[in-house]
């Protein structure tokens, strides 16, 4: 049985395998990168380059925050905030 894409796309980004692994370290690779743009940005003129790498960016993080939404299958539980329980100890 061929699993589906969501399947697929939940291994990738929650997984452990190997081609998981290798994903999930690329993803990581990507934000390191990122970071590096938002600390230079800063510092880099202002110009069409600019802009469009920027707005580049905007749209990489938009798909990235909408795969993985979809990969994690529920998205009302995605999008549900998570509660820290208190562990003081009284």
């Amino acid at each position: 049985m061929r699993p589906n894409l969501q399947d697929r796309m939940h291994e990738l980004y929650y997984g452990a395998s190997g081609s998981a692994l290798r994903f999930q370290s690329w993803l990581l690779l990507l934000d390191v990168a990122l970071i590096g743009f938002f600390v230079a940005a800063p510092f880099i003129e202002r110009d069409a380059i600019f802009f469009l790498i920027d707005y580049a960016i905007a749209a990489i993080l938009a798909l990235d925050l909408a795969c993985r939404a979809f990969a994690y299958g529920n998205l009302r539980r995605w999008l549900a905030p998570v509660h820290c329980r208190d562990t003081d100890s009284r």
